[in-house]
């Protein structure tokens, strides 16, 4: 027997104080289980469950001060409810009974409620327990009142306060919640109605408390922070503890001793303390309360729940707001101290003096206080003085290897979030200075640290500097020098010092990484870009002639000094001549200067495809001294060979040359030819997940990064994070969605003799028992878990390493297209960007792990189709055709309708720019041929509604081949069986007949003859109507149509037998009921002069 029917036998008894059993109301089942689903532990069945008992009391109307019994009832069960000891109870009753107090507000009297409290909150036993739930429910039962501003009146109010402040002397498991609610109630007064009842009793309570505690101290700073006027607390002070001010030495104690004593919180914060935080900061003395009160007692090895209460309220205070943050707090050595020791017991000393992978430990308080710091440092209103001398004594000597280890942290990014709001130079200086000891190894940094050291100073390096450049490019040889060169001395006539310890491989590639984020920056032209490298090359080029002391780290070859020496020889010619050139002629000079020059860098890497590259580069520049877009006859043209070498530069690593890149495809997209275009998009294409665009080698594949933020992470525990845990998740997706084979089989088998013969038949579910209904639930149960294993599975999980890398590679080429499209470009150019990026796009959106291209690709896609001016309109006139032929032959039942949507506005745009150009009339002929063709193909196939959008926006469009799509509707619409697509006809004829401006310029044969059809089709169709009852869309659809075409023909031209059929229809009786029915053919009995009492 369930507690459910349990409760509904005894509900109908009430026994009342006396022990006489009063007869009460039943209460349905279904509101009785409501209650019990309060207590559920999901949290989203007490929502629901909450949501029932608030409709079902919102259902009974509410008159006078009498509640009606329904409402009543579910009153004194949330009441009852506040006190029972289950798990989830208390939040799901407390919630519930807070939304009803809210809907009673104004009908319900506040000392009703505690009269309900001294009848259902109060234990009949002995038993401690019993006691503490019911004192627990009329805490919550105050506090649900103060939630819904039931809470009026100054005797309740002071009834209220009272028992909070008994309940805050006697009961100490209770003080925190009591304390809570008491702190709710202040904030919910004002502030005549706590000076005039309030203010007395609380200061009574502070003057007789034995000790300060922690709850005391809080009411007391929200009485100070709520009413800093009403409430004396300087008085309370002085008579209590002498002292004026919480501030002062000999009052100070006394707040430390009560923050002490926060640790039978722990580990959870006591609320006191950021009230505490924010009092300390309003009154800006948090530098004097740190050194005065918390530094002494800290001092030493201080205990781990010490530590713990500290590091709550350092949280507190740094979260509060930074403008008020004095000197004198974040530069203290105590701080320092404190953060060593906290950090220490969150990553532990790892290996050696700092090298290493610490344990993070289970208590959040640590990690929670790191970032609470970095927010504050990355606070744009914190002064600079104050984040600079903070960030200078957190990573200046003697330092400490357990800072090093959280701030050159990826998993607790505290310097890069802080570097977003650093402007001061200063501040920069003394970040990269750190930086460059910690890849040098004075703290025995691991070779995490070092990669992490080198994010950060190559995201400063980024930047642009408008003064110190000289510093950002030494910085930069620091970086160029030690990723690709093995330093073992100093190097004559550069800054460079010994490293301490040496770099190995791992490192140099996460360094060269760096390098080239370094070099990634944002630039204004592309003359900056060619500035910036060369002066980098040049620097090397010193490195390689000092062999002795700088080795490169790949060794070049004989080749590769020469191709080296070509490189930079080249790239300095294009920088000179570039100087010499008018404004308009030196683009490209700039393009081979820059490219030129990051070959000699990439020689450093990669010297075989560098070598390759150098080489085309060569050929590519003397082949454009001659005229650009002529055909040369031994070979691609040199525009189309660039393309290609800046795809491979982009296939290098994910968010590094992008810049670059795009900046030299910004000066090359006005030279673009149709092949390189097409070169382009041909990547976007994910229908082939064999012919890879990237060519992944082990080197590379080990670089690879999934977030920006987390480039190099070269532990063997990290990397196995980035495979998919599951190998079912490469299943293709191109395999058969249907049922395998014997499943339907099996389904029939747990049906038994309820299995239907065939597909058409059905079965009437109520003439089947409720035993024979568990036993088919279990069967059919059991017949889907067997198959489970064999239906197709969607693609699910992370994409596989070199799948994300492929993603990144398609969106970087995909924003190549979108900087292309920025201006005015050739229509012929447009039009053949159209079906590969549709095809990408169709292609994405079957795997919702490609969403990010997917969106990407709808953005460009919807510019594209709103595209209304072209540098050119050169075009070939039979591409229109062969286009829209082949993206109404995409349309498939199985399309995404966003595909379906997109491809409709890219089909409109094709037509609206076919009328622009000068088609001659074989090509206009065969553009709507096409059209009409598949017109007919589209009754056929019976398609979704997006489909037929498409024609529905041609034939409204402002062109001379609509009355010929319009036509050929009515034509395949008359012999049409299925009444869906007569609707969608009646749709498009609809928007034909609307577009007046066609209309009237079509000859008159035409006219006449596209207006007679229409008008012939829509006699047919009513007179079908009026002998079967059709469905009241489709009748809606037809009346549509006959009223647009009315305003080119008058009623007395239609055939006189339409206004008799009109009259049929209307005499069905599922008619009569429509409303849109009823104003349609009111507006057509006023054209045909139908009277009103014929129908």
């Amino acid at each position: 027997m369930t507690l459910v029917s349990i409760s509904m036998m005894v509900q109908d008894v009430h026994i009342d104080e006396e022990g006489a059993a009063t007869k009460v109301h039943k209460v349905s089942s279904k509101l009785l289980e409501q209650f019990w689903k309060l207590a559920e532990k999901k949290e989203k069945a007490r929502i629901n469950a909450a949501i029932v008992i608030i409709n079902h009391a919102k259902q009974h109307e509410i008159q006078g001060s009498e509640l009606p019994k329904e409402v009543n009832y579910c009153l004194e069960r949330l009441v009852r409810g506040l006190a029972s000891s289950r798990a989830a109870a208390r939040p799901g009753f407390y919630a519930c009974l807070v939304e009803l107090l809210t809907l009673l507000r104004g009908k319900i009297l506040p000392q009703h409620l505690l009269t309900l409290a001294d009848k259902f909150l109060k234990s009949i036993s002995s038993s401690k327990t019993e006691m503490g739930d019911a004192q627990i429910g009329r805490i919550l039962l105050v506090s649900a009142m103060i939630q819904s501003s039931l809470l009026t009146g100054s005797d309740v109010i002071m009834d209220v306060t009272g028992q909070l402040i008994s309940l805050l002397k006697k009961k100490a498991f209770l003080r925190v919640m009591a304390a809570s609610i008491l702190v709710q109630l202040l904030h919910s007064l004002d502030v005549e109605v706590f000076q005039d009842h309030i203010c007395s009793k609380v200061m009574e309570y502070l003057r007789n408390e034995e000790e300060l505690d922690p709850e005391g101290l809080w009411i007391f700073l929200e009485c100070s922070l709520c009413f800093p006027q009403a409430f004396h607390g300087k008085k309370v002070l002085k008579d209590r503890y002498g002292s004026s001010s919480l501030l002062k030495p000999k009052m100070l104690q006394n707040v430390v001793e009560a923050v002490m004593r926060c640790v039978v919180q722990l580990p959870q914060c006591h609320p006191m303390l950021p009230c505490l935080g924010a009092y300390v900061m309003e009154k800006q003395a948090a530098g004097t309360f740190w050194q005065q009160g918390l530094a002494p007692i800290l001092q030493g090895s201080p205990p781990k729940d010490r530590m713990q209460v500290a590091c709550h309220l350092i949280h507190a205070m740094l979260s509060s707001s930074p403008a008020l943050m004095g000197e004198g707090f974040l530069e203290s050595e105590t701080f320092i101290a404190l953060l060593v020791k906290s950090c220490s017991q969150v990553h532990g000393p790892g290996k050696g003096q700092g090298g290493g992978k610490g344990k993070v430990g289970k208590d959040k308080t640590m990690t929670n206080l790191l970032e609470a710091l970095a927010k504050f440092l990355s606070s744009s209103d914190l002064q600079e003085e104050i984040r600079r001398a903070t960030l200078e004594r957190l990573l200046r000597p003697p330092g400490s290897p357990i800072i090093d280890k959280i701030l050159f942290s990826p998993r607790e990014p505290i310097l890069r979030r802080t570097l977003a709001s650093v402007k001061d130079t200063q501040t920069l200086l003394i970040v990269l200075g750190a930086c460059e000891d910690v890849i040098k190894g004075k703290y025995s940094s691991s070779n995490l640290e070092k990669v992490t050291a080198s994010q950060i100073m190559a995201r400063i390096l980024s930047k642009k500097w408008d003064e110190d450049s000289e510093i950002q490019e030494s910085y930069l040889h620091f970086l160029a020098a030690h990723s690709l060169f093995s330093i073992e001395g100093g190097i004559p006539g550069t800054s460079l010092d010994v490293i301490d310890i040496p770099i190995n491989g791992d490192v140099a590639r996460g360094l060269q990484k760096s390098l080239l984020r370094a070099l990634d920056h944002p630039s204004s032209h592309i003359s900056d870009w060619g500035n910036t490298l060369y002066r980098v090359i040049k620097f090397l080029d010193l490195l390689l002639h000092h062999s002795e002391e700088a080795k490169p780290i790949r060794q070049l070859s004989e080749q590769g000094k020469e191709y080296w020496k070509k490189a930079l020889e080249l790239g300095k010619m294009m920088r000179q001549n570039s100087k010499n050139k008018a404004e308009g002629e030196e683009w490209k000079f700039h393009i081979f200067q820059v490219l030129f020059l990051q070959m000699c860098l990439q020689l450093l890497m990669d010297e075989k495809p560098a070598c390759d590259a150098i080489q085309d580069l060569e050929e590519c520049w003397k082949r454009s001294q001659g005229s650009v877009g002529v055909k040369c006859e031994d070979g691609p043209e040199w525009v189309e060979v660039v393309v290609d070498l800046l795809l491979n530069l982009l296939s290098l690593e994910t968010h590094l040359l992008r810049s670059i890149v795009n900046s030299v495809f910004a000066s090359l997209a006005p030279h673009l030819t149709l092949f390189s275009l097409r070169h382009i998009s041909s990547v976007l294409s994910t229908e082939d997940s064999g012919k890879n665009p990237l060519s992944l080698d082990s080197e590379s594949e080990a670089g690879s990064e999934v977030d920006s933020d987390r480039e190099m992470d070269m532990d063997s525990e990290d990397e196995s994070l980035n495979e998919v845990e599951d190998d079912d998740d490469n299943d293709n997706d191109g395999d058969d969605q249907g049922c395998p084979d014997g499943f339907r089989d099996e389904v029939k088998a747990a049906l038994g003799d309820a299995a239907v013969a065939t597909d058409v038949e059905t079965v009437n579910v109520s003439d089947i028992d409720d035993e024979r209904m568990a036993e088919l639930d279990r069967a059919l149960s059991n017949a889907f878990q067997n198959a489970g294993g064999k239906l197709s599975k969607k693609k699910s999980g992370r994409l596989l390493q070199s799948d994300m890398k492929l993603l990144h590679f398609r969106l970087r080429c995909l924003e190549l297209l979108e900087l292309y499209m920025r201006d005015p470009r050739p229509l012929g150019h447009v039009m053949a960007l159209i079906l590969p990026l549709l095809k990408a796009y169709a292609e994405s959106l079957k795997d919702f792990r490609q969403e990010t291209l997917s969106t990407r690709l709808d953005s460009l896609l919807s510019r594209l189709s709103g595209l209304r001016k072209f540098s050119s309109m050169d075009v070939n006139p039979a591409q229109f055709p062969q286009i829209i032929s082949d993206l109404l032959n995409s349309f498939a039942r199985t399309s995404p309708p966003r595909y379906v949507v997109m491809a409709n506005r890219v089909c409109v745009m094709v037509v609206r720019c076919s009328t622009h150009t000068t088609m001659g009339s074989d090509d206009k002929e065969l553009l709507v041929d096409t059209l009409c063709t598949a017109i007919q193909d589209i009754f056929q196939r019976s398609e979704s509604q997006l489909l037929w959008q498409t024609f529905q926006h041609l034939v409204a469009l402002n062109w001379d081949g609509g009355w010929r799509l319009a036509d050929a509707v009515v034509k395949r619409a008359s012999t049409a069986e299925k009444i869906p697509a007569r609707t969608h006809a009646c749709q498009l004829l609809v928007a034909f007949l609307r577009n007046t401006n066609v209309i009237r310029r079509l000859a008159s044969k035409d006219k006449d003859r596209v207006l007679g059809s229409i008008s012939e089709f829509l006699l047919v169709e009513l007179e079908r109507l009026g002998r079967v009852e059709a469905r009241v869309i489709h009748v809606c659809r037809v009346l549509e149509c006959l009223l647009a075409l009315l305003p080119h023909k008058n009623a007395s031209e239609l055939p006189g037998m339409m206004k008799t059929t009109l009259i049929e229809v209307s005499k069905q009786g599922q008619l009569r009921r429509a409303k849109k029915f009823k104003t349609l053919f009111n507006r057509l009995s006023a054209k045909f002069n139908i009277p009103h009492s014929t129908w």
